[in-house]
């Protein structure tokens, strides 16, 4: 009887410890100093950004509507992650841009037309986008804040 208990003992520890291990290693990637692909699915329109899907490890997005059309988009990275954001402009009659001077990206978004981004946030701190094609009266205010850091 007593041989029983020790095997079942020993076999919940090995499963304990295997199922610790997962989730510590699910918990914990990416290991420190590591980092990955961050995709981000965005629509433009008329003076706002909207971060609709995000995906990778510390990575967040959020866009917090504001007066009329106008939004506060904010995007967050972590530092070293490589950054695809695929854009797509809802406008037909309308192009706008994609720009984040510190990064040198410097896209064009034809009217309905999806494109995509690709760079490294390897810079520390907080960085403007913003839509570089004049597209009309709130075109000052078609900008969002991608913030890199950890």
């Amino acid at each position: 009887m007593r041989s029983r208990y020790i095997i079942v003992t020993l076999v919940a520890i090995a499963v304990t410890a295997t199922t610790a291990y997962y989730f510590a290693n699910v918990i914990q990637y990416p290991a420190k100093g590591t980092t990955g692909v961050v995709e981000i699915y965005m629509t433009t329109e008329r003076w706002r950004w909207d971060p609709k899907v995000i995906s990778g490890i510390d990575a967040t997005a959020s866009s917090s509507p504001q007066t009329g059309v106008f939004a506060d988009t904010t995007i967050r990275v972590k530092t070293g992650s490589t950054i695809v954001i695929h854009i797509t402009n809802l406008d037909s009659d309308t192009a706008h841009g994609f720009q984040i001077d510190e990064y040198q990206v410097n896209a064009f978004i034809p009217p309905g037309e999806t494109i995509t981004i690709r760079f490294v946030a390897d810079k520390l701190g907080m960085f403007i986008f913003r839509c570089n094609v004049l597209c009309g009266v709130g075109h000052p205010s078609h900008v969002g804040t991608l913030i890199v850091g950890g």
